[in-house]
């Protein structure tokens, strides 16, 4: 059976969305087409490969494992750059507590696919890109002309992303809601003392 290119990641809202459309709007008027630019904004937790068959079985051990986490603001305020050889990502950072959410929710997904797929580009940073594989002037510009940002959306969910060669984008196959249970701790009850 053929393989798919999954990845799977946290999204902001429609309203956070057409914000980062916005701003690549403005670099794309200023650099030219670049690579991401029109990919919808998306903090990336990992990506693997699976067959058709085994999708439904991802949707299942994320819907329990995501059934106890909870959902909560998350906030944006930095611009930043990482580089890769000859070329930059420059993107969004999140707050330290922003951030540190991220990273608790990722390792619960990660922790529960990692003995049955082989997960790559394991994101520990999260992110939203704006601009990957710019040169060095592009850079530059996206320095100079984006400077400020303040973006917050109720993070409450994991995206199972599924890629598509035709536009060569990744689709939403489906949205995992976080469940807000509370796990049940056995035998943690009062301890009492006989003197």
């Amino acid at each position: 059976m053929e393989s798919v290119k999954i990845s799977l990641a946290f999204m902001p809202c429609e309203k956070v969305n057409a914000k980062i459309k916005g701003i690549k709007d403005v670099l794309k008027s200023l650099v030219g087409w670049y690579s991401s630019c029109n990919a919808a904004g998306h903090i990336t937790i990992c990506e693997f490969e699976a067959t058709q068959d085994q999708l439904e079985g991802i949707v299942a051990i994320l819907r329990e494992e995501l059934s106890y986490e909870h959902a909560q603001y998350v906030y944006f305020n930095d611009y930043s750059v990482f580089q890769n050889g000859d070329s930059y990502t420059y993107y969004i950072a999140p707050t330290v507590q922003s951030r540190y959410y991220f990273n608790q929710r990722s390792a619960v997904v990660i922790n529960a696919l990692k003995a049955k797929f082989s997960l790559r580009s394991i994101s520990k940073e999260p992110h939203l890109s704006i601009g990957r594989r710019l040169e060095e002037n592009m850079l530059k510009e996206a320095k100079s002309n984006l400077q400020q940002i303040d973006l917050d959306f109720f993070c409450d969910a994991v995206f199972i992303r599924v890629f598509n060669p035709i536009v060569k984008q990744y689709d939403i196959y489906t949205k995992i809601p976080f469940g807000g249970k509370e796990r049940k701790v056995y035998g943690a009850g009062q301890l009492s003392f006989n003197f």
